[in-house]
């Protein structure tokens, strides 16, 4: 194994192409970096940004160069002297029809090849969470409709740019309205033949066929049947659905809330082979020397998959897991990775440079303007109690199912409640048992989960029946299901009840609002940041030491500028209570309260101290306006307080961009020039 001394982390796409790399390796090389730490390089949703929501994975992307440019990048690489870490991605993939494999389901149900691919409840129609109202409404303004999907050659049921695939029964209904000899060909066919056979069918006679502008019309006209187009959609695998019914009701597994990225079964030994065939044979090659395996947390069986991963990769391939370890928290013993990628030595960054006698002054000042927002325990319990009872609820709900199967005896609202609030409890993003007793350390975890969740039941019956599911005393397929099912639910409603809610509300230093770190904890300081790395030598000597990922909120430089804040706390606290005085102004009445909030004016405050150029020029501010603009309508939906990304309030949101645009304009004479004053020695 050739460890890695320093990465340099590529975004692809967006314009970053292997060639483009290619020329930048001269300079990589320079700074004296060893591995090429590459973003997911296989096919993706056309015009994806990111590359996580994969729709082949054994097919390097062509709108990055392709096999033949990703094979010039290696050998690039090699002759520079440098590796390869790869960013691969098991847990889940694109749920679109842009995927091969998840095509095919659209098409088959469960008579597709790959309908055991991807984590489907089966006991129902596969739910499209993908319309914009109720289906009865979109059908009502004719929204949707039959048409001729060009691309691929068959018939579609259409949403706008969506075509979803039709399953070839369907293709009988469609002929017996029509009288065309194109549509009568492709139904004889469609009932005499499957899988490829059909699809390859249905393109050779809509293609060699008849006038196919012809057919376009008179799917148009019986698209006006809103009998007709009812009764074709309740004869699909699948059923077209409001998006904001997903958090409620979903029939497959999601990454996180997103609807778009469904779960993958890695933990099927045939999927996993599906799923890495290209990615063993780059390593086999030597074309990658490392691996990083993106949200570990959400796999069935993660301490399984590494072992397979391992065996498959060899012992000489550098593996680094995405994993999130809270305070205290250590990478099970078993698995056969060289550590994480890095979120806790930036929490650990924190201790160093953030001054503790700074932060009191902060926090005092801070509580005076955000009153019960500034009470991080109590607002981290009403943020995962969010999670669980909307954002999670279906997810919630289906355990809640399992459990009241298993004991008939206690009472449905009685395990929901238990069940809330273990998850709500939870002190880290997940266990790792899928079978036999439980570790040391995920043991400990139930434990302390468990008293703070009986301290808040009346009745700890039902929560004592739900531990004995989590800590694998009862068999059968149904306890094993909801153990694993658990596991994967509470990461999602750590991470998003913290990171992505409770981290735009508590805001009384941005800087240690990262993901993995700890704002409420009062920074150790030297001391305490070289116990933590002496600890993380110890413990994953080789793992990655991120000062930034793509995920996390700040850039390293707007983070360093923050963290000085503490240094001058006086100064910065006493200034946002002037500056909030100068913009009085700009706030505006509304039914619910003045907005912005005093907590928001806060965040606004930091957020711009963070970005702010040295070279500030009062004629050029539409680009950061807009920017300022942009992050302030996104922190107030992440907070989910006034606004929110399910329900927006228009008149609310307003009022703080309106707010945000007024600290930028060049016409802020007074403002600018204080905050300007007081920043520069920040």
């Amino acid at each position: 194994m050739t460890l890695p001394t320093a990465t340099y982390r590529i975004q692809f796409r967006n314009g970053m192409t292997f060639d483009r790399v290619c020329d930048l390796i001269p300079y990589l090389k320079t700074l004296g970096i060893s591995h090429l730490y590459a973003s997911p390089i296989f096919t993706a949703v056309s015009g994806s940004t990111h590359g996580y929501d994969v729709t082949n994975a054994n097919d390097i992307d062509p709108a990055l160069g392709g096999r033949a440019g990703f094979d010039r990048l290696t050998e690039t690489l090699a002759s520079a002297g440098m590796g390869l870490i790869l960013d691969i991605v098991p847990n889940h993939m694109a749920a679109s029809p842009e995927n091969g494999w998840w095509r095919d389901v659209l098409t088959f149900g469960r008579q597709s090849a790959y309908f055991n691919h991807f984590d489907i409840d089966w006991s129902e129609p596969l739910t499209l969470p993908q319309l914009g109202r109720d289906f009865e409404g979109a059908l009502a303004d004719g929204e949707l409709r039959i048409t001729i999907d060009e691309m691929h050659g068959n018939f579609a049921f259409g949403y706008f740019e969506t075509l979803l695939p039709l399953h070839p029964g369907s293709y009988g209904i469609i002929a017996s309205q029509l009288d065309d000899p194109v549509a009568t060909r492709m139904a004889e066919a469609a009932a005499a033949t499957s899988g490829e056979d059909f699809n390859r069918a249905m393109r050779d006679i809509l293609f060699e066929g008849g006038d196919r502008a012809v057919l376009r019309q008179k799917l148009e006209e019986v698209s006006s049947d809103r009998d007709f187009v009812r009764s074709l959609h309740e004869a699909q695998h699948w059923r077209l659905t409001h998006w904001k019914e997903a958090a409620r009701h979903l029939s497959y597994r999601r990454f996180f809330e997103v609807t778009g990225l469904v779960g993958i079964r890695v933990e099927d030994p045939p999927v996993f082979e599906d799923m890495h065939r290209l990615m063993i044979e780059l390593v086999r090659h030597g074309k990658v020397q490392g691996l990083r395996i993106d949200h570990v947390d959400g796999l069935a069986e993660p301490t399984a998959y590494l072992d397979r991963l391992r065996e498959a990769a060899g012992p000489d391939t550098y593996i680094v897991v995405e994993k999130i370890l809270g305070t205290g928290e250590v990478l099970p013993e078993s698995w056969p990775v060289a550590g994480t990628t890095g979120y806790e030595f930036i929490a650990a960054l924190s201790e160093l440079f953030i001054d503790g006698a700074g932060l009191r002054i902060l926090d005092d000042a801070y509580r005076g303007v955000a009153g019960e927002t500034a009470n991080l325990e109590e607002g981290r319990r009403i943020a995962k109690r969010l999670m669980v009872e909307r954002n999670f609820a279906g997810e919630t709900d289906r355990l809640v199912s399992i459990a009241a199967g298993i004991f008939p005896e206690v009472k449905r609202g009685e395990i929901a409640t238990a069940l809330s609030e273990l998850l709500i409890a939870f002190p880290v993003y997940r266990t790792y048992g899928d079978g036999g007793p439980l570790s040391w350390q995920d043991s400990a975890v139930l434990a302390a989960t468990a008293s703070q969740a009986m301290a808040q039941l009346d009745d700890r019956r039902a929560c004592d029946h739900v531990l004995k599911l989590l800590e694998g005393k009862v068999e059968g397929d149904a306890a094993h299901d909801f153990r694993i099912r658990f596991q994967q639910l509470s990461g999602p409603v750590m991470a998003k009840a913290t990171e992505d809610t409770l981290f735009y509300r508590y805001n009384r230093l941005l800087a240690a609002n990262e993901v993995g770190g700890e704002p409420g904890k009062a920074p150790g300081g030297p001391e305490e940041f070289h116990r933590r790395m002496a600890e993380r030598a110890r413990l994953q000597p080789h793992g990655l030491s991120a000062s930034a990922t793509h995920d996390t909120k700040r850039s390293e430089d707007a983070r360093a500028r923050l963290y000085a804040l503490s240094e001058g706390a006086d100064v910065f606290a006493q200034a946002v209570e002037r500056w909030r005085e100068m913009n009085r102004p700009w706030l505006k009445d509304l039914p619910e309260g003045a907005a912005p909030e005093p907590n928001v004016e806060w965040m606004l405050y930091q957020a711009l101290a963070g970005i702010w150029p040295e070279d500030f020029d009062r004629g050029q501010t539409e680009e950061l306006r807009a920017r300022f603009a942009d992050y302030a309508v996104k922190a107030v939906r992440e907070a989910k307080l006034r606004s929110g990304w399910t329900e927006q309030d228009a008149a609310y949101e307003e009022a703080v961009t309106t707010y945000a645009a007024a600290l930028v304009s060049p016409d802020n004479d007074v403002f600018l020039e204080d905050f300007e004053r007081v920043l520069q020695p920040f």
